[in-house]
């Protein structure tokens, strides 16, 4: 499989490294492939920061998805005021 690099056309100013954090500071570059149920993955390519599309049917964007209080299926549920305020943080 070939990997393709498009590179960007005018790079970021280089963050201090004593100020990144996680979500806050992003690279030129990211790295895509495409998936196809008779392909497999495929399209392998490095491109500049951008936008990425996917499928409304995407599971992390269906409520509760993404975000997990790591209680197992049979555990049973806290009282919705106790546990609103965490899905209002692990959401945001």
């Amino acid at each position: 499989m070939k990997l393709s690099i498009t590179r960007a056309k005018q790079l970021k100013p280089k963050p201090d490294e004593t100020q990144l954090g996680f979500g806050t500071k992003f690279t030129d570059h990211m790295f895509n492939m495409d998936y196809a149920p008779d392909k497999g993955w495929h399209n392998p390519r490095i491109e500049p920061y951008g936008m990425i599309s996917m499928d409304p049917a995407t599971m992390v964007l269906h409520y509760g998805q993404g975000v997990s209080r790591g209680s197992k299926p049979t555990a049973r549920l806290p009282a919705a005021s106790s546990s609103s305020g965490l899905w209002t943080t692990s959401g945001a």
